[in-house]
């Protein structure tokens, strides 16, 4: 509303105004839904559905991928591990790295510092030379090179005028002792341990500001034509009273930019003092340049239009001994335009008056950490400067390019190492005596497996989908396929298997096998609670709090289960298989009501693979192994529906194209792209979602679950359709 005269506001913007305080009481906006969901739940019904706004810190991996790609310094390799593992730990959320609910304390930042710092001083042992060439620059030409190539990287959006100045001016001697060099390492550090670098923004602009116009800080742009009336090849100083006037041509709303800088004067110590005028020697703005690099000013002017004359003059203020001069103001470029105010465009959606948009620039921050687990590139930045992250299809095509990129191998291979836990394989403590074969050299080759196998599904779509669960083939080196018996591989390098007979997919991958296992015997009870939770996202609660796992405190029932089990060892030589051991180990009432039906009776069909993931028809002490099971519940673990099986292969095969699986999958996928499951955060952590969340991420996934399975179960189709959801795009405020 005009200051001070309010009678000026009307027709649109009367409009406005109006529009804006209706939002106050949280009514609709003219681009308003009632809801994001109807009575019948379908997908038809769903509408526009809402994301929530974050600030993510970013992961350990997403942190040094993005260091990196900006700066060329790979931690690990060039600095060492412990460099890497300086970089504050990740917050898992239901096993996933995920730092949603994360926040910067002083420790942390002090971490940070830590690793910036020996990036910094790896950078400065060539100069810099990797990143820019300031030989033939003055030291404020080098910064505003330095912000100009790597600004925007850094920020993953532009830099705003005064963030510019404000790193600009740590080039200034005061800062640097004269050393271009310091200002550089000065700027890296400042910039890579800001929070516009440390957080993924995820915040978006509100609907309202955005329909009408109205913001706390609005920023204009220029509009063609632009007038020009000092370039940075004739700069022109002016000295104490001095001025640059000229006529031009307004429009009521112009954008009037001036670089200059100044100079202090030996004499009494003063800087210049710019003012704006108009034709009737009105002040539009006055600035001290109390500075000696050239600075950018933008003016936005709206009380003068048709042709005027302005000027940009070295005032006198009245100072003590100011007349002495000496401080004189440089002038190096003088623009006029129209002003545009930058706001995302409004949606064609309607969107509820509490909704928030993601501006381009976030969207291409989310869909480089997503799919690619590392910053935009500039691909991304150039499609976001463009405007060009707005369709469904622009989405879904950026989607694509990056799942191409050996980045995106690279995320999803973590991505499938965290849903399935595979990765404790390289660590987890076996028996040598036992399994001598089980080499360092096999570990890590188990570890890699279950990346090359997850890619090659979901980002090649070299075999189906359900060949994730159940496919005969797998990724194996010389070590892992001597190991599992096929062998016919040579080398280090792990290379597609296939026609293997005696696995079937991650079901039966070593690395899900061993670390789902005990030192020397298998773990049906592990097994069957790793499958459930994280192949058919079902909730298998904890044991109950306050059960002892000694016979310290046995009650009467599992005291006499105690009992009965020290009898049988004794009738046999003191040996029983895993199947024996557990049964007996949960007889009691008290562990019935789980393991009867809901653990037992799966886990057991595990058991013809041992503790580290090989077949076996006997065990370590010679014992005949059964490993008949039965998965009762297939879509909860309550249901009324059951499946025989026999071994963990027929197993595989029995759940890889049940529906309960793929929507697992697509649960899974779902979380790591919005940092939350669609009906739970995290089981062990008391934090409950609203209904409206809730409802907004079941209606995605019914969504998603229709992309995938109307493609005949692309999963590239499932990461388009993930890339492009209203979610993404449209945010709302909610409460952890």
């Amino acid at each position: 509303m005009p200051w001070g005269d309010a009678g000026l506001c009307q027709n649109e913007c009367a409009e406005n105004i109006a529009l804006y305080i209706r939002s106050w009481a949280g009514s609709s906006s003219s681009s308003s839904a009632s809801s994001s969901t109807s009575s019948s739940g379908t997908v038809a019904d769903c509408g526009t559905t809402y994301g929530p706004r974050l600030l993510r810190v970013l992961t350990k991996h997403e942190f040094a991928n993005s260091i990196e790609d900006i700066t060329g310094v790979n931690l690990t390799r060039d600095l060492g591990q412990s460099t890497y593992d300086a970089i504050p730990a990740d917050n898992k959320l239901d096993g996933f790295a995920n730092n949603v609910l994360t926040n910067i304390d002083s420790g942390a930042l002090q971490s940070y510092g830590l690793v910036i710092n020996k990036v910094v001083e790896k950078l400065a042992e060539n100069n810099f030379a990797s990143l820019l060439d300031c030989s033939a620059l003055s030291d404020d030409a080098c910064g505003a090179q330095l912000l100009d190539n790597y600004g925007m990287r850094i920020f993953r959006r532009p830099l705003n005028d005064d963030e510019f100045n404000a790193f600009l001016e740590l080039f200034a001697a005061e800062y640097t002792g004269g050393d271009v060099k310091e200002g550089i390492a000065l700027v890296l550090r400042t910039m890579f341990t800001s929070p516009q670098f440390l957080y993924r923004d995820e915040t978006g602009v509100s609907i309202i500001d955005i329909e009408t116009g109205v913001t706390d800080d609005p920023q204009y742009e220029q509009v063609e034509p632009i007038q020009i009336f000092i370039d940075s090849s004739s700069p022109e100083t002016y000295s104490l009273n001095g001025r640059f006037g000229k006529t031009a041509d307004f429009t009521g709303q112009d954008l009037l930019i001036v670089t200059a800088r100044g100079v202090q004067s030996s004499q009494n110590g003063l800087w210049p003092t710019m003012q704006i005028l108009d034709s009737g020697g009105n002040v539009i703005e006055t600035v001290l340049v109390n500075h000696s690099y050239y600075k950018t000013y933008k003016f936005f002017i709206n009380n003068l239009s048709g042709t005027n004359y302005f000027a940009v003059v070295n005032q006198q203020t009245g100072a003590p001994n100011e007349y002495m001069g000496g401080n004189d103001l440089t002038l190096s470029e003088i623009e006029l335009s129209a002003a545009q105010a930058v706001v995302p465009s409004v949606p064609e959606e309607e969107l509820d008056a509490d909704a928030y948009v993601l501006t381009q620039f976030q969207i291409a921050s989310f869909l480089s950490y997503t799919f690619a687990g590392t910053t935009p590139d500039d691909i991304l930045l150039q499609a976001a400067i463009d405007s060009e992250l707005e369709t469904k299809e622009q989405l879904a095509a950026q989607v694509v390019r990056l799942i191409g990129t050996p980045h995106a191998r690279n995320r999803f291979g973590e991505f499938a190492a965290e849903w399935l836990k595979t990765d404790r394989v390289l660590e987890i403590v076996k028996d040598t005596d036992v399994y001598p074969e089980f080499t360092d050299a096999v570990r890590k080759a188990m570890a890699q497996e279950v990346r090359e196998v997850f890619n090659h599904v979901v980002l090649d779509e070299a075999e189906p989908f359900t060949a994730l669960f159940d496919g005969n083939f797998t990724f194996a080196n010389e070590a892992l396929a001597d190991f599992y018996g096929f062998g016919g591989v040579s080398g280090d390098t792990l290379r597609k298997v296939s026609n293997v007979s005696s696995r079937a997919g991650l079901v039966t991958a070593g690395a899900f096998l061993t670390v789902n296992a005990h030192e020397r015997e298998t773990g049906p009870i592990l097994r069957s609670t790793r499958l459930r939770r994280r192949m058919l996202c079902h909730d298998v609660p904890a044991p109950p709090t306050g059960v002892s796992l000694s016979g310290d405190d046995f009650d009467a029932a599992r005291e006499e289960a105690r009992l009965e089990w020290e009898a049988y060892l004794a009738a046999n030589g003191g040996l029983a298989t895993s199947r024996k051991k557990y049964e007996f180990q949960t007889s009691a009432s008290l562990c019935q009501t789980c393991h009867a039906e809901m653990i037992n009776p799966l886990g057991f069909g595990f058991e013809d693979f041992d503790a580290v993931g090989l077949p076996q028809a006997m065990d370590y002490n010679g014992l005949t192994v059964e490993a008949g099971g039965v998965l009762y519940g297939v879509n909860a673990v309550n249901g009324s529906e059951s499946i025989a099986f026999n071994g963990a292969k027929e197993l595989a095969h029995a759940i890889a194209g049940l529906d309960v699986t793929r929507r697992c999958f697509i649960d899974n996928t779902f979380r790591m792209a919005m940092g939350t499951g669609a009906s739970y955060l995290d089981r062990a952590v008391d934090i409950s979602l609203s209904q409206e969340e809730i409802a907004n991420y079941s209606c995605e996934i019914e969504k998603l679950d229709e992309a995938m399975t109307s493609s005949n179960n692309s999963t590239n189709e499932l990461l388009k359709a993930i890339g492009s959801m209203d979610s993404v795009r449209y945010r709302k405020n909610v409460q952890r």
